[in-house]
């Protein structure tokens, strides 16, 4: 493994939650219960995500600004240049940098 400064993602957590929930009817209280979980580890959580597991992606970028955090100025200049019409964005997407 790498060193923690040389990769794009940091693992920065000893250990990880993985959610996942289906039901076949009750969508609605199912959802609510999902989501309460969610919010009752968040305490427990360094904020980051496995991306492989985002989720709904219902955070937005906030998800990718808290999973990357500093590193991702350094991540969106590297897009800015191999991909700066955002072709590969069908994912929790790292936008180009501006300029």
């Amino acid at each position: 493994m790498t060193r923690p400064r040389q990769r794009a993602g940091s693992r920065r957590s000893s250990s990880a939650t993985a959610r996942f929930s289906g039901w076949p009817t009750d969508d609605a209280r199912n959802i609510a219960w999902a989501r309460d979980f969610v919010e009752a580890v968040r305490p427990f959580s360094d904020g980051s995500a496995y991306l492989n597991f985002p989720g709904f992606l219902e955070e937005g970028d906030a998800l990718v600004r808290d999973t990357y955090g500093a590193k991702l100025a350094k991540l969106a200049a590297i897009k800015r240049k191999y991909d700066p019409d955002n072709v590969f964005r069908r994912n929790a997407n790292i936008k180009p940098a501006d300029g």
